[in-house]
């Protein structure tokens, strides 16, 4: 009988390693995003659609952004000159720079920064860790590192040497070098996280998340934070632009006024071509502020104004103004 035995498993070979899993796939690369796996001496470009394996090094360059799918439905999003370590399907060691984590419902997801553990059992929040510019006097004076953690949904622990803070939707706390303070309420999502926008754009640009923070930034045109608000559209035109077209275009309220004037000039500003016909539509607004920035918008389109200036735009005769842009935008679009 052992004689049979060794006998089948010669003639089986060896045994075969069993192939690697993939930990998460790099799903959104915008710029350089690069990685370093466990047997790597240094890092390599890493392509959208690219997987990585457990405890392999992340990271992406200035002006670069990515977003990484784990199999479980958890996503994170990486800023630029952000390196992260991919330990496992539920923990991360943040090394530099800033992350936006989408953690599904139930298994704990551990993140580890030099001075703090965090943890979460599910929810959306950010973590950051930055150390000061060497020329920054606070540096010598108050810390060293800053790491900041913002939870939007769920609740979240940040630990410290001393004690642990449990951080709810709604609030952030902030560590100074192993300092752990107190969580106090952080601002709405669309200003505080404004970095992640171009990569919901990159991904699903009907997204409900991105619907629902561009309403968020539209109601605050007419507030104290209007200019942040007007620089986060302005710094997104692609995706910006049609929702601000669309709600221009849209039935108008008394509270709605300040806030449409500003919106038309964010568009007059960055709207691209396509969007000519929204500008024709524009200049027969009841708004005269709304018209002037819609035929700016069209002028700054077609290099010249047509002969119709300001004063017409602000007057009650622009019919033909009208028909002469109409005619424009159908030859040139």
């Amino acid at each position: 009988m052992l004689e049979m035995l060794l006998a089948a498993a010669t003639l089986a070979g060896p045994e075969e390693e069993s192939p690697r899993r993939a930990l998460a796939k790099l799903a959104i690369a915008l710029g350089t995003v690069e990685a370093k796996g466990a047997s790597d001496a240094d890092y390599k470009p890493l392509a959208a659609g690219g997987t990585v394996e457990e405890n392999t090094w992340v990271r992406t360059q200035p002006k670069s952004k990515a977003a990484f799918d784990f199999g479980d439905a958890t996503e994170l999003r990486l800023d630029e000159k952000t390196e992260v370590l991919l330990i496992s399907t539920r923990r991360i060691e943040l090394k530099t720079g800033q992350t936006f984590l989408r953690v599904a419902q139930g298994t704990p997801f551990d993140i580890k920064t030099q001075f703090s553990p965090i943890q979460t059992a599910g929810g959306t929040l950010t973590v950051s860790f930055v150390e000061r510019d060497p020329a920054d006097p606070l540096r010598k004076t108050v810390s060293k590192t800053v790491t900041s953690v913002i939870c939007f949904e769920g609740t979240t622990t940040v630990g410290s040497k001393r004690y642990a803070q449990k951080v709810t939707g709604g609030y952030e706390c902030d560590l100074v070098d192993s300092q752990l303070n107190t969580p106090d309420p952080h601002e709405d999502p669309a200003l505080c996280s404004s970095w992640v926008h171009d990569i919901i754009l990159a991904r699903n640009p009907g997204s409900p998340e991105l619907q629902r923070r561009f309403h968020s930034l539209l109601s605050m045109l007419s507030q104290s934070r209007s200019a942040r608000a007007e620089a986060v559209f302005r710094a997104l035109p692609e995706g910006s632009a049609p929702f601000l077209a669309k709600f221009l275009r849209g039935p108008s309220q008394v509270i709605d006024v300040q806030r449409r004037k500003v919106a038309a000039a964010i568009l007059a500003d960055t709207a691209p071509l396509r969007l000519a016909d929204d500008f024709v539509a524009l200049l027969q607004d009841a708004d005269a502020d709304v018209r002037v920035s819609a035929a700016k918008g069209l002028e700054r389109l077609a290099g010249k104004n047509l002969g119709f200036d300001e004063a017409v735009w602000r007057g009650d005769k622009t019919a033909e103004g009208v028909k002469a842009w109409d005619a424009w935008v159908k030859k040139n679009k």
